[in-house]
């Protein structure tokens, strides 16, 4: 296996690229190389699936241990944070936890259950200790999503109705903190999503449907949510699974989600007559 060389002191460091699942936490890297950003890679324990097949990791992350990154961090003079990629909820009972986490996790327990609050608590707790934290908008441009129709399909007279409709209840369970998407057809939900995420949602659908080629996928930013660390987020991936599901195209809240691959993303969407609309 062939590693990225960065060319970069260490010590000089002062991003930390603290990367879960997916290619996002690679294309950081690749924009930092060429600005020639300073950083240094975390990368959650477990994961970081596509960033390890290209770069070294600096340090991995335990999340019962998040006080040893915190160590980390100032040892190697860092004094900015982003954290990406998909992120899988631990065992909580099997986490043992450092003395920091266990403070954490002390100050907000009654935040565990939602995904939003615990995050928007963690970016608190760490600009407490003196980071900034980053948002990917300030890294990578062209990534969230527009208004209006984002590639060549436009949605159908059939599907104005439950675009409005969606819309309104996707926001209305993201003030709740229970999910950032859903599926509809016809004024009907088909689907909400909790805990399971939107990939297992939208895979429990297909029974459920009337007619393939009406039903539509609704993801939107929860109210609370910190955008700096945790924003909703579809790629061509997604745009492949609702294609074989017979979904018809893909609402999105405009300037809030985050778009994985954008043009390959809206050129499998136009290639498989999926439209994806931004409101």
């Amino acid at each position: 296996m062939q590693f990225v060389s960065r060319k970069m002191d260490q010590k000089a460091s002062k991003l930390a690229i603290v990367a879960g699942d997916g290619s996002l936490p690679v294309q950081v890297i690749e924009k930092c190389i060429e600005l020639g950003k300073p950083y240094s890679l975390i990368v959650i324990n477990e994961h970081g699936d596509e960033v390890l097949k290209k770069f070294k990791s600096d340090f991995i992350l335990h999340l019962n241990k998040i006080g040893n990154a915190i160590k980390f961090a100032r040892d190697n003079d860092i004094d900015e944070i982003i954290m990406i990629g998909g992120i899988r909820r631990p065992p909580i009972k099997s986490m043992v936890p450092d003395l920091w986490t266990t403070k954490f996790l002390a100050k907000n327990t009654n935040k565990i259950l939602g995904d939003n609050s615990i995050l928007s608590s963690l970016a608190k707790a760490l600009e407490v200790e003196g980071f900034k934290i980053i948002a990917i908008e300030n890294i990578l441009s062209n990534i969230l999503s527009k208004k209006g129709v984002m590639g060549k399909i436009s949605p159908g007279k059939s599907h104005l109705k439950d675009i409005k409709i969606g819309y309104k209840i996707a926001k209305s369970i993201g003030e709740l903190d229970i999910g950032q998407s859903l599926v509809i057809e016809d004024g009907i939900i088909l689907a909400l999503e909790a805990v399971e995420g939107t990939s297992e949602m939208i895979s429990r659908v297909e029974k459920y449907m009337k007619l393939s080629g009406e039903a539509i996928l609704v993801k939107v930013l929860k109210t609370h949510q910190d955008k700096r660390i945790d924003r909703p987020t579809i790629g061509s991936d997604t745009v492949k699974q609702i294609a074989r599901r017979g979904l018809a195209g893909i609402v999105l809240e405009a300037n809030e989600v985050l778009i994985i691959d954008y043009k390959e993303t809206i050129s499998m969407a136009n290639k498989n007559n999926i439209f994806i609309q931004g409101m």
